[in-house]
């Protein structure tokens, strides 16, 4: 398993995610570790997905793929473990990168926001003397450990267009806030010959900018909505998303589409002592 390379790298994400609130990066896991987390999948105990109604989780048409959670940070087949704990790294480096970030000109006015409100969680962290981060890290308990999700699409399964973290405003009366700031996905699965359009299971994202970002033009076919991306699910693929300002969608799968993803939440705040005397 290739070890996380430091916050060099989360620095150059960090500075994609304020730009464009997306990146991509090919490769991030390789042939032979996405071939175990394929063996290993095999043996997975999965289950049909569930979409929230009404404050409840339920089956729903509007998502059709079938999961796996790995919550903890033993117990689980080694190479599937190994991807979680390389997530869980780089969570804590883009954490650190996106509070030190500096200079957000061009940036989505939502990305802006959102940006704006979590470095200054991150002051308050750094007053406490607590890791300047805006990210969960490990001293914040489970939360700073989120679990990873494996989900499989096949048959025509899909996951119509949604944002993970609803806005409070959303939520129904008396629901808890969803923490999540970052979403990470990465692709283990890939067809006999390489993914084809016919192969469906694309992630197509709706871009809070409009134009694409240098270099990614390429992945839009000629006369394709500039205002969305359609991302093939391509072996080794990292998407990386601010969770409550994408809107994605998954289009129906017709080979097998092997995903592990993982949601980066914001530090809980610090625990006050109700009782304490002055």
């Amino acid at each position: 398993m290739a070890a996380y390379d430091g916050d060099a790298d989360a620095d150059a994400l960090a500075q994609r995610l304020a730009t464009d609130g997306y990146a991509l990066v090919a490769d991030w896991l390789s042939a032979d570790d996405a071939a175990h987390v394929r063996l290993e999948a095999k043996a997975l105990a999965f289950e049909p997905s569930r979409v929230i109604s009404g404050g409840r989780k339920v089956v729903d048409a509007e998502r059709t793929d079938e999961i796996c959670w790995l919550r903890g940070a033993s117990g689980h087949p080694p190479a599937l473990a190994g991807v979680a704990a390389r997530l869980r790294a780089l969570g804590r480096g883009l954490g650190r990168a996106l509070a030190r970030l500096d200079g957000r000109r061009g940036a989505p006015p939502a990305v802006a926001a959102a940006l704006d409100r979590a470095v200054a969680r991150a002051r308050v962290r750094r007053q406490e003397r607590r890791p300047a981060t805006i990210l969960a890290d490990d001293g914040d308990g489970a939360a700073g450990a989120p679990p990873a999700m494996v989900a499989r699409y096949a048959d025509g399964a899909r996951f119509t267009a949604h944002v993970d973290a609803a806005n409070a405003g959303e939520l129904p009366f008396g629901t808890p806030p969803d923490p999540r700031v970052l979403t990470a996905v990465v692709y283990a699965s890939e067809p006999a010959g390489g993914w084809r359009p016919g192969h469906g299971g694309v992630l197509r994202v709706t871009r809070p900018l409009g134009a694409p970002s240098p270099g990614l033009d390429v992945l839009l076919p000629a006369g394709a909505d500039p205002a969305t991306l359609d991302v093939p699910p391509r072996r080794g693929l990292l998407v990386l998303f601010w969770s409550a300002l994408v809107r994605h969608e998954v289009l129906p799968a017709f080979e097998e589409r092997l995903a592990l993803s993982m949601w980066y939440n914001e530090p809980p705040p610090r625990p006050t002592d109700a009782c304490s005397k002055e």
